[in-house]
Parts: C-alpha cells; structure tokens; sequence
C-alpha cells in the first residue's frame, strides 16, 4: 500500500511516499481502507517535530494519522464488525473499559488510553486497523473528508459544552476559534443557541467566523477584549471559556470575563502551557477551570446522532492529498488556514 510513514522526527520534509505492507486486522478489528484522514496540530505536526506530549510514546518508523473515515476492507476472525463495503469514520481513542477511569464513567482518565497514530499505526496510509468498537457509519450525504474532520474533534466539542454546563442563550468565549477544534465548538455551540464570542488574531479569518455563527468577534490580546465583553453580556459576563490553546496573554483576564459561577475548559497547551491566574479573584467568584483530555466514546455516539441531524465542522478551503502531507503541515505550521485541515487518500 501506499503510505507517508515518520522515519523520523524532524520538519515537514521527512514525510515521503512510500511502499509498506497491508497491516492484517487481528480478532475484533477492522481493516479500513482510508479515504480521508485529519492533520492534527497536536496529535500529528507536534509529533512530527518530536514535541510533547505524543513523541515520546512514538516508536520510530510510525506511521502517523488518528481521526479518519474511509470504507471497510475486512474483518478480522471471528469479526462481528460493519460488513465489507460500509464507510465509517474512525474514533481514535482507545480506553480498556476495566481501570478506575474507565468504570467510574470517565474513561478519558483510562490508565491504558491509547491513541491511533500514537500509540499504534495511523492512517496516513492506504489501509489502517481499527478496532471494531471505534468505528461509527457516515451517512451517505457527509463526505470522506467531512467525515474525517468529524471523528475526533466533534467529539471533543460535544465534550466541551457537556463540562461546561452551557444553556441556551448563555455567551462562551472561544479564544482560538478559527482553529480545527474552535471552529468545530463554535459550528456545534450555534446549533444549540448558544451565544459565541469567537477569538482569533487574524483580521482576515474575522468574516469567515461570522459566517460560521459567531455573534462576536475579537482579538483575545487585545486590551479592550474584556470591555467589549462586558457590553456585549450586560456586564454579567461570559458563562463560559473554552480554551485550546492556553494562551498567556489571555489567562491574566479570565477572572474579570468569566461571569460568576462560570467554567473555563481547557483542552491544549500549544506553547508553554504556563499562564497567570488569580486564584482568590477566581475562587470568590465561584469561578472553576475544568481539564479535557480527549472525548469519551459516549460522545463519539453523541456525535454522530449531531450528524445525522446536520451538524458540520468547516474545512480548511485549501486541499490536500497524502502525497502533499508534508505540504499540509507547513499549513497547519503557518496558522494560516481556517478550520481542519485534511489530507485525501486516493
């Protein structure tokens, strides 16, 4: 088959076409034969350069490539999976359903989590094998593309707004929301009639987060951000802060715009991850900061029931195929796209 396999770790470039073997799905799994397949900025390009939190758990060569849709190839023995044919889309977090984590309904904190594309082979390939319990039909109508952008971070925003408690009509400040998983929280936060204040410091991706239901937007850095805020919620403030990227500049003044009572989400640390916080300011204002490792099985189902109702995630407007992987995490590098960026397995 054909693959883009991480000899190494490195920059964009390491990331060639290449032969490998068809993997063989074992009891309980399926060979997927890849349609689609997301680029991660965490899971994929930080891994890639051998940047925390994923290289350390990569043996070298990997082939990398979590979230994915394709259509199954084949069942492994014994195999009670979708019969041959059926398109799917790949969740890719594997949990063991045994450990503390796991039976106390919060399988995200599994002991033995494990990652397509981390800690087995991804999808940056031709064929990849999936275990039979993560694999989810896509109707007919929602592309191999769409599909893959859905696996993972729809999941993760159905988690989002599930910790942060948010009714119709509440305000949520997305800071990083032109980016895969913002946009992906501010396409599904629109859909239950929440009101967003949607972040970004490119003055060219302002319109296009308008378009995806973005009641306002701002740039977090800005000093005025917290006055707008204020005007924009009746001084009450924002119920809700879901963060992906811990941003420093940010964080001093989430006390002041955090309404009382309300939650920050945090699901990323793309830079440092250290930032300031006024703990007694927060705690008097019954104010709480809640963690996201990654979603929960239950709302991959959550997900796909979203799906089938009409819920879309945007995609980055520039393509890419496997053969351009290495072109495609120049992409995500730059911060110059909008939503996620996916490569086409033809």
């Amino acid at each position: 088959m054909t693959a883009v396999p991480l000899p190494e770790f490195g920059d964009p470039d390491v990331l060639r076409m290449t032969e490998l073997p068809v993997p063989r799905p074992g009891p309980g799994e399926v060979l997927v034969r890849v349609g689609a397949v997301s680029v991660g900025r965490t899971l994929d390009v930080a891994t890639r350069a051998g940047g925390l939190p994923f290289s350390r758990l990569v043996s070298l060569p990997h082939v990398l490539g979590a979230d994915h849709a394709g259509t199954v190839a084949a069942l492994g023995p014994g195999g009670a999976g979708p019969p041959p044919g059926t398109r799917v889309a790949a969740f890719p977090v594997l949990v063991c359903g045994d450990c503390d984590g796991c039976e106390d309904g919060r399988p995200e904190t599994c002991a033995r989590l494990e990652l397509l594309g981390v800690h087995r082979p991804g999808a940056y390939a031709q064929f990849c094998v999936v275990p039979e319990e993560n694999l989810y039909p896509v109707p007919d109508d929602v592309s191999d593309e769409q599909a893959a952008a859905l696996a993972l971070n729809g999941a993760v925003a159905v988690r989002q707004l599930a910790e942060a408690a948010l009714r119709p009509g509440d305000w949520v400040l997305v800071p990083a929301a032109a980016g895969a998983l913002g946009s992906a929280v501010v396409t599904l936060a629109r859909r239950r009639g929440i009101r967003i204040a949607a972040g970004t410091r490119h003055a060219a991706k302002h319109r296009r987060l308008q378009q995806i239901g973005a009641d306002l937007v701002l740039d977090p850095a800005d000093p005025g951000t917290p006055a707008r805020l204020a005007e924009a919620t009746g001084g009450r403030g924002v119920r809700a802060i879901i963060d992906n990227v811990a941003d420093p500049a940010m964080w001093p003044a989430v006390a002041d715009v955090l309404a009382p009572g309300g939650t920050v989400v945090c699901s990323g640390a793309l830079g440092p991850a250290r930032v300031q916080l006024d703990l007694r300011r927060m705690y008097l204002r019954s104010q709480s900061i809640r963690a996201v490792r990654t979603a929960r099985p239950a709302d991959a189902v959550a997900l796909w029931k979203e799906v089938a109702a009409g819920f879309r995630v945007p995609l980055d407007p520039r393509p890419f195929t496997l053969a351009g992987a290495a072109a495609a995490h120049r992409h995500v590098e730059s911060d110059a796209g909008f939503g996620r960026v996916v490569l086409s397995v033809p």
